[in-house]
């Protein structure tokens, strides 16, 4: 099975799979919620209830007509860490 490659939403093709997004929860629906995380806005599918305002998701990414979606597998309440730093970081790995 692939890795789950951590990645910014500005930077998510159709060929990418298994991917990892983080950003601020800024709307819920049932059954899903939308997520920014500075560079784009995402729709996260996911039928539990997320915990947290600053999220990190492990999914798999599902091409649409416009855009893509994921599919979450795991949603990561990461609310106390420190969101410009993560940034910088995710910057230097990629």
């Amino acid at each position: 099975m692939e890795a789950h490659k951590e990645k910014f939403i500005r930077e998510l093709t159709n060929k990418d799979t298994n991917v990892c997004v983080s950003g601020m929860v800024i709307l819920k629906n049932p059954g899903s919620f939308v997520i920014d995380d500075g560079t784009g806005q995402m729709q996260i599918n996911f039928d539990k209830e997320i915990k947290g305002d600053y999220v990190k998701v492990f999914g798999r990414s599902i091409p649409y007509e416009s855009g893509i979606q994921v599919s979450a597998l795991i949603v990561q309440d990461i609310s106390k860490i420190d969101k410009v730093l993560y940034n910088k970081i995710k910057e230097l790995v990629r």
